[in-house]
């Protein structure tokens, strides 16, 4: 089964594609975003496992000139690397997507969630998920704490070259990491963890009954009579425009907003969602549409 493998040169990738590396059926993913002065360290690392081991290496090498100056950058970053292991995906026909998230990874999540202050039916990160027509894996996600897998590469003399800005709080999942979570005990954490889990096991019923719910739906062609007798009318409506569009802030008041719009007897108007993408109803169908390129997406 040919699989993608997304390596960064970080202890954490280095030590997934070290458990896989007699594996012939990976192809190893590299993006080098060329913003730090030091990132030719990593991609020689990379480099350098790939060709002991004789594993096929895909980079993706950007200009440091490149500008991304008017967005998140970690946004930004995101589309690019996800949208390269896309195509990769595609080209050599694969069936999954290795990614290295670790239970620190899965807590920091957690957190930036819980912060947020909104009601959730599953916190932290999935270890298990289809995105951009991908199956994704996370092998080490429940398994190891970053401070195990750095004492395993050093146990196995797995080179690796730390991301300096990761020890900065520039960013909000490094403030969390670095300034909250370094402060924790291995049992504090455990507990933490073991907290959120056992709250996403509560959830799993709801959820099934949600997925039930947005099936119906779908299979109803999205009528509006339909969406008017769900239990469920917040998550469904959050799974049909996050199954459509991508990087859409979506509140609990952008959800009640687009509910009562949906819900009301109006049927002209449109519900701007961000920059030129639009839901609107025809026919007592709801729809999601773009004005730049008058594409209808549903």
């Amino acid at each position: 089964m040919k699989k993608i493998l997304a390596i960064s040169g970080g202890a954490d990738s280095m030590f997934l594609a070290y458990q896989y590396r007699h594996d012939k059926n990976v192809i190893l993913a590299y993006v080098n975003y060329n913003i730090r002065h030091d990132t030719h360290i990593d991609q020689e690392i990379v480099e350098n496992f790939a060709k002991k081991y004789h594993l096929k290496l895909e980079k993706l090498i950007l200009d440091k000139n490149t500008n991304h100056s008017n967005s998140n950058f970690e946004n930004w970053a995101r589309e690019i690397r996800y949208d390269f292991f896309k195509s990769l995906y595609k080209k050599y026909q694969c069936k999954q997507l290795l990614i290295a998230h670790h239970k620190d990874d899965f807590l920091e999540t957690c957190i930036m969630q819980k912060e947020k202050n909104e009601d959730k039916l599953f916190y932290g990160i999935k270890e298990k998920i289809r995105l951009n027509q991908m199956n994704i894996y996370r092998p080490l996600l429940l398994k190891y704490w970053k401070q195990e897998i750095y004492d395993l590469v050093q146990k196995h003399k797995i080179y690796y070259h730390d991301d300096y800005t990761n020890f900065e709080s520039n960013y909000k999942r490094n403030y969390i990491r670095n300034n909250i979570l370094n402060k924790y005990s291995l049992a504090q954490k455990e507990e933490l963890l073991n907290e959120f889990l056992n709250f996403n096991k509560s959830q799993d019923k709801i959820i099934k009954n949600i997925k039930k719910e947005y099936k119906e739906w779908f299979l109803s062609g999205f009528k509006l009579d339909f969406f008017s007798n769900l239990k469920y009318q917040e998550e469904v409506i959050k799974l049909f425009i996050n199954k459509n569009l991508k990087n859409i802030n979506l509140n609990k008041n952008i959800i009640n907003n687009i509910i009562k719009f949906l819900l009301s007897s109006n049927n002209n108007k449109e519900f701007l969602l961000s920059n030129n993408n639009f839901i609107f109803k025809k026919n007592n169908k709801v729809y999601i549409k773009n004005n730049n390129y008058n594409k209808i997406i549903h």
